[in-house]
């Protein structure tokens, strides 16, 4: 059939379809960055020894995080290659309202480091305007517990 032959309500129908990806599009996580359930977080966080973490909390139909998606992605990936110790995580704060609670988030996104020393760092998202701004300040908060490759020369990459 050919769209002439279509009427204005099946036309409205099937603009409402081609948009409706668009609306229930969902946060795209890097491959360097974790999904973890609020138990595996918490199971996680309560090891004697664990690395320092980088988390993100998000929502799978939050605009500001499909907007920070790709910087997060490349931080991820910045991070793993100069502090590879560092775990990166991302928790869908939808099913997860105790994380939320205890480390005081009431919006999406919100980021933390969370510290070999049980200290917690949150980066205000007026400062993730970059994927190396977001790098930098993970750095930064889990210092000293990261040592970056750059400052190990034996670990540095060759050109």
């Amino acid at each position: 059939f050919s769209l002439m032959s279509l009427s204005a309500a099946m036309i409205r129908t099937l603009c409402l379809w081609a948009l409706l990806p668009v609306t229930l599009a969902k946060v795209k996580l890097g491959k360097h960055i974790v999904k973890y359930t609020e138990e595996k977080l918490h199971y996680v966080l309560n090891q004697a020894e664990r690395p320092p973490i980088f988390l993100e909390i998000f929502s799978p139909t939050c605009p500001a995080c499909q907007s920070l998606a790709p910087r997060m992605s490349q931080a991820a990936a910045m991070l793993k290659e100069q502090a590879p110790e560092m775990k990166v995580i991302a928790v869908d704060g939808t099913q997860a309202e105790n994380t939320m609670k205890d480390l005081g988030a009431a919006e999406f996104p919100s980021l933390f480091v969370l510290s070999t020393s049980n200290k917690t760092y949150r980066l205000p998202l007026s400062m993730a305007d970059s994927s190396a701004a977001i790098a930098r300040w993970a750095l930064r908060a889990a210092a000293p517990a990261v040592q970056r490759r750059a400052a190990r020369p034996e670990m540095a990459k060759v050109p």
